[in-house]
């Protein structure tokens, strides 16, 4: 419902993506969700079960956009494994998320919100944890480390894995 001139003006300076719903959004409703269900006490499993399907919800409410699909499955998987006390392979969890929102919708693959959320979500699980080791990007102050370097870390690894789609 935003006004077209406001949105080609976003377009025209390249950062329409900020008006985009993405999974960085289901992170922020699952972690508010989490913390609703923890003051009200629920235990574990409950706080995570009730989160998840209020989170379910916000898909459905947001049409079911691939980025935020993506980041649900994912949110879903991870839980799962923990449950279940398996170890957690975040690249593992993304490529099943993959595999499900394609069975389901296969036209998804030539969609750009599709190719970017895991094309940068996938730089981020790949790159990042390189990049961290690196001494250029370390530094001996740890309030630098996590708030500018670490974030920088995580923005650069996203960009350089979006950059061919771009």
């Amino acid at each position: 419902d935003i006004d077209y001139e406001i949105l080609q003006t976003f377009q025209k300076t390249g950062i329409v993506h900020v008006l985009a719903i993405s999974g960085l959004h289901v992170g922020f409703i699952l972690m508010l969700f989490m913390l609703i269900t923890g003051l009200l006490n629920f235990p574990y499993k409950w706080q995570v079960t009730s989160s998840l399907i209020l989170l379910f919800l916000f898909i459905a409410i947001v049409n079911f956009k691939a980025p935020v699909i993506r980041a649900g499955i994912m949110a879903a998987l991870y839980f799962i494994a923990t449950f279940r006390q398996q170890k957690v392979s975040s690249l593992n969890i993304l490529a099943v998320a993959g595999l499900i929102i394609l069975s389901w919708q296969p036209q998804q693959l030539l969609q750009p919100g599709f190719q970017f959320s895991f094309a940068a979500v996938g730089g981020i699980l790949f790159g990042y944890p390189k990049l961290k080791q690196c001494r250029l990007f370390n530094s001996k102050s740890a309030i630098a480390n996590k708030w500018l370097l670490q974030p920088f870390i995580a923005s650069f690894c996203a960009v350089l894995a979006t950059l061919p789609l771009t």
